[in-house]
């Protein structure tokens, strides 16, 4: 693969990261205003199993929106990156909050759902 289909390819994954980001948070609003957790966080069957629902949708509006705005800024500044600013310190401080993000929501999802589970 030459350099410039992988660049392409990496382009596409920030794209791809900006919409899910704005997604994110457009689902922790949806979640906010029906009271109720959206399905790509809490599948159907186990929403059943929710002690209070509400609870955790409240509990998790805040982390989720949070987490939806630093994955679109992940995607902008990176998309951004490589198109105009190319500074390689900026790229990998990028990623590393990006991991360190995801890492910190899936812990933080986790214990929310241990305590309305």
């Amino acid at each position: 693969m030459d350099t410039l289909a992988a660049i392409d390819v990496i382009l596409i994954f920030d794209i791809i990261l900006l919409v899910y980001g704005i997604y994110t948070i457009y689902s922790a609003f949806v979640m906010k205003k029906t009271q109720m957790p959206v399905k790509w966080l809490v599948p159907e069957q186990e929403l059943k199993k929710c002690r209070d629902a509400k609870g955790f949708a409240e509990a998790m509006y805040a982390k989720t929106v949070v987490f939806g705005v630093v994955v679109a800024l992940f995607g902008l500044v990176s998309f951004l990156n490589r198109m105009l600013w190319l500074i390689a310190a900026l790229e990998y401080a990028g990623i590393a909050v990006f991991l360190v993000a995801c890492v910190v929501y899936v812990v933080l999802l986790n214990r929310t759902r241990r305590q309305y589970f």
